[in-house]
């Protein structure tokens, strides 16, 4: 499974865990769950945009704590982790394993197994 699609589920699975999501956090998600689109026009790094202006734009806005919103730019650091070089197999999935044991140690949140980033 490339890294598009578990980018995918990622995000499907923290908005699920933490439905609803505020406004904000849906345009997180929206813009995440856009990568494969992003991926097979070759244009990621506009997905990188898309993803970091829906960023600032509710940053802007944000007022203490906001976890929710921080997982979703985890999965976006995860997505864009090999972006702008060359492709790094183990690396991305180390980043991955730290990312899962994240959300299932200290959220609660149950990533499911068989996640791979061995290719776009």
């Amino acid at each position: 499974m490339p890294i598009a699609e578990t980018v995918v589920i990622l995000a499907n699975t923290i908005a699920t865990a933490r439905d609803p999501l505020t406004q904000w956090e849906t345009s997180l998600y929206e813009a995440l769950i856009q990568l494969p689109r992003f991926r097979d026009v070759m244009e990621i790094d506009e997905w990188e945009r898309l993803f970091r202006e829906a960023w600032r734009k509710g940053a802007e806005n944000a007022d203490g704590y906001f976890s929710t919103s921080r997982l979703l730019e985890q999965v976006f650091e995860l997505g864009r982790y090999n972006l702008y070089t060359a492709f790094n197999s183990s690396a991305t999935c180390g980043q991955l394993n730290t990312l899962v044991r994240e959300l299932n140690v200290h959220h609660d949140i149950c990533a499911p197994d068989h996640l791979d980033v061995s290719e776009w």
